[in-house]
């Protein structure tokens, strides 16, 4: 009987496909009871991973979100509007500052449209080049 239950709640996990780094930054997503405000982890052309205190106040399946990646030493902002994902996973886990338990959500991006990719291939590449600069150093690359 255990190892049923283990069999069910298993997961199949996908690997990345697209390269991610460290931001600072914010994630409102819509369509919740009330609106959630998560702080980013890590973004890509992909998706974006995002932390947050609780896990049931965000859908396991679609959301719709804004993301507001800044620089605190350029003042320069990048809004990213009226985007939808997909909940691939999420996991919880320690944060990186305070060590407090949260939960991490990994979203894949779906159907940007050429607007979208501009965007997010903009801010993959300031980033690599140490143009929005992260709370763990000069837009750390992550795997």
């Amino acid at each position: 009987m255990i190892r049923e239950n283990i069999q069910l709640h298993k997961q199949t996990l996908t690997r990345r496909i697209s390269t991610r780094i460290r931001a600072n930054g914010i994630v409102a997503v819509m369509g919740c009871e009330k609106p959630v405000v998560a702080r980013i982890n890590d973004i890509g052309t992909g998706g974006v991973s995002f932390l947050h205190v609780h896990d049931r106040e965000i859908a396991d399946s679609e959301i719709k979100m804004d993301i507001l990646i800044f620089d605190v030493q350029s003042d320069d902002e990048l809004l990213i509007s009226h985007l939808e994902g997909q909940v691939k996973s999420k996991e919880l886990v320690s944060d990186p500052d305070s060590k407090a338990p949260v939960w991490r959500f990994s979203v894949e991006f779906r159907d940007l449209d050429a607007r979208h990719r501009q965007t997010l291939s903009t801010c993959l590449r300031q980033g690599l080049n140490g143009g929005l600069n992260s709370r763990y150093s000069l837009a750390k690359k992550v795997a």
